[in-house]
């Protein structure tokens, strides 16, 4: 991973999402705040959001502390003569291709390195990133976004179905929905999504770090979830991706 905390700027939102889960429910104002801050420093954040607007009793005061944040990050844009720039988050990604790290971008992937069919690898100076290209892939990059979106309805849907379901049976737990209406939307985030990255896997973190100390002796759901992933992405990442990156043949590899 590197030097995430200083390199990526999910190295930073991380930590305040984490704290943001840690007032939940009880502070959702506060909460709320926490997490447009990190929106508008990086998107994810928003994944989490929406799982606190679902679960909470005080709707209003996650959406008013959400108008809030963007008001003064607008207003500190124009004090600083960049507002033309301040949306260019959201338009740049459109025309982005499928990053090579990304979910699924793996198909293409396999073939580039194997050599099968037109498919490559290529670096686009533009941005600094390495995408593929290959039969098939500007449809997929087009797809991505609307499928993204769709997952994330889903989640929300699930965990409002949830929330509701739990009440007529005695059962709801809010921070625990928080908390896990968060870590399936912050997955959701990152398998739906054209432009993939390493430090992704820290998008889970504050979920689960922030259930463990509830989840039990062998911290429950959050553990059993994260476990699984931290033994391939550790001991493939970096090494596999630069060599992937040169399309050099996983035989080639051992």
């Amino acid at each position: 991973m590197g030097w995430l905390g200083f390199a990526r700027v999910d190295g930073l939102t991380a930590p305040i999402v984490l704290i943001a889960l840690a007032y939940g429910v009880s502070h959702p104002f506060i909460a709320s705040t926490l997490l447009s801050i990190a929106t508008w420093m990086k998107v994810w954040p928003a994944a989490v959001m929406l799982s606190l607007f679902t679960v909470v009793k005080q709707r209003t005061k996650v959406v008013a502390a959400g108008i809030l944040t963007s008001v003064l990050v607008i207003a500190l844009t124009a004090a600083v003569g960049q507002l033309p720039r301040l949306l260019n988050f959201l338009t740049q990604q459109g025309d982005r291709g499928m990053q090579l790290e990304a979910t699924f971008t793996t198909p293409w992937l396999w073939l580039s390195v194997l050599h099968v069919g037109d498919s490559r690898m290529y670096m686009n100076t533009d941005i600094n990133s390495m995408q593929v290209d290959g039969p098939g892939t500007a449809f997929m990059s087009f797809l991505m976004q609307p499928l993204l979106a769709l997952a994330a309805i889903l989640v929300a849907a699930l965990t409002f179905w949830a929330l509701h379901n739990g009440k007529r049976t005695g059962g709801a737990d809010r921070t625990e929905l928080l908390l896990a209406g968060s870590l399936t939307m912050a997955t959701a985030f990152v398998v739906f999504n054209k432009v993939g990255s390493p430090q992704f896997m820290v998008w889970l973190a504050p979920a689960v770090a922030v259930g463990l100390p509830t989840a039990g002796k062998n911290g429950g759901f959050p553990r059993r979830c994260s476990s699984p992933s931290v033994w391939p992405h550790t001991s493939s990442i970096p090494s596999s991706t630069t060599r992937s990156a040169t399309t050099t043949p996983s035989w080639r590899w051992f």
